[in-house]
């Protein structure tokens, strides 16, 4: 004898025209679904956005004030954390200028890659020290694309001048320091104008490098005098002109 076919209800359906079938009524499936999702949704889920929604909103109060001196510590960073893994030799060289073949792409490269690597921890803690110290007020005084052309010229006359005079390696951004240092004293410059602040800071700082130049410290003290002499150099190439300011770009 064949089974009879049964036919599924619902739980307690009231309407007019009697008990309609469970299998006639997909929506309920799906609005109890939906609402089982809802219920994880709001217990497992929920709290979770609520904690990102405040994460967003604690980012949201650190300002990247000067994108060209940040991203300058980050990249000159995490080489330095590279290079001080044992076997990298190879990586940290493309950051250490020194005479080599003209016919060698990396050799021009090395002319403004090498203010990105140092010799060690203390190395780049004193530098950076003092980058983030004068870096974002210069930044915003003399403008990210102006900074960074300063910057970049800086890396290579001190490059090229080591090259010409010295045959030894070169690397670390002392020659952007003391670029900075040079570059601030001159912050009130006028046109016709030589600042006391800067011939006072000149004559310390030169007299500083030339009586250090006297020992075998390892230290490029060409380097730092140059970068100087650069700084002092933008400050009055930068110079505003009589009842005008720098505009930053």
């Amino acid at each position: 004898m064949p089974h009879a076919a049964v036919t599924l209800y619902d739980k307690n359906p009231k309407t007019e025209q009697g008990r309609l079938p469970l299998t006639r009524q997909p929506s309920l499936f799906y609005v109890k679904l939906l609402t089982v999702l809802y219920g994880c949704d709001k217990m497992f889920l929920k709290p979770y956005r609520k904690g990102d929604k405040q994460m967003k909103k604690l980012l949201s109060k650190f300002d990247y004030n000067a994108p060209v001196i940040l991203t300058f510590t980050i990249i000159a960073f995490a080489v330095q954390l590279i290079s001080s893994i044992p076997g990298t030799k190879a990586f940290h060289s493309l950051f250490v200028v020194s005479r080599g073949s003209l016919l060698n792409p990396l050799f021009y490269l090395r002319l403004f890659t090498h203010v990105i690597g140092h010799g060690g921890w203390a190395h780049f803690m004193g530098n950076f020290s003092f980058i983030l110290i004068l870096g974002p007020m210069l930044e915003e005084k003399y403008g990210s694309k102006r900074l960074l052309f300063m910057m970049a010229v800086t890396a290579v006359l001190t490059a090229a001048i080591n090259i010409v005079f010295f045959n030894v390696a070169l690397c670390g951004a002392s020659g952007i320091v003391f670029m900075f240092i040079l570059l601030a004293s001159c912050g009130n410059i006028k046109e016709g104008n030589i600042p006391v602040t800067l011939i006072l800071a000149a004559a310390f700082y030169i007299g500083n490098e030339l009586i250090s130049s006297l020992g075998h410290d390892n230290v490029s003290q060409l380097s730092h005098i140059l970068g100087g002499l650069i700084g002092a150099g933008f400050g009055f190439i930068f110079a505003p002109k009589k009842d005008q300011k720098i505009t930053p770009y």
